[in-house]
């Protein structure tokens, strides 16, 4: 039985890198793998910033844990800092937001799809996620900024 997020989207399953490989294959269907990295994140919505951090992260989108939910189609302003190496600026769409599963939790998870990335952007963001996993202290000095926004890219 598929569980039903709060806001009318079937929750995508939990899915850890070594059980993939027993699922089926439409369920495998990314167009790139995600890599578990745990950057801060701050979310500003109106005068308010809400801290989280991301789950997973590919050149093509991210998963984040916040306290806010967000609904889907809700367009983003992405601004990365890899460090102090890198700085990138995206936009992206919510594609789904559910409420992470424990009782005492008011956390939410939040599928986001970056919106028209071009090539450059593309050749930036593999090789810095790359970066990213072998080089924990870049992770721990990184910052994600996301703004909703009402950017025409991000709703593309």
């Amino acid at each position: 039985m598929k569980q039903i997020s709060p806001v009318g989207i079937p929750k995508p399953p939990v899915v850890l890198a070594d059980e993939r490989l027993q699922m089926k294959p439409a369920l495998l269907r990314r167009e790139h793998e995600r890599e578990p990295l745990k950057i801060r994140v701050g979310l500003q919505i109106q005068n308010t910033e809400i801290r989280g951090y991301t789950h997973d992260v590919s050149p093509s989108g991210l998963r984040l844990i916040t306290a806010v939910a967000l609904k889907a189609g809700t367009p983003l302003a992405l601004q990365y800092s890899f460090s102090e190496i890198c700085y990138l600026n995206l936009s992206g769409q919510v594609i789904w937001c559910y409420r992470v599963e424990d009782e005492t939790s008011h956390l939410h998870s939040i599928g986001i799809k970056f919106a028209a990335v071009r090539e450059l952007e593309g050749k930036i963001l593999g090789p810095m996620i790359q970066d990213l996993k072998e080089n924990r202290s870049i992770v721990e000095t990184s910052l994600l900024t996301l703004r909703v926004s009402e950017d025409s890219l991000a709703s593309a």
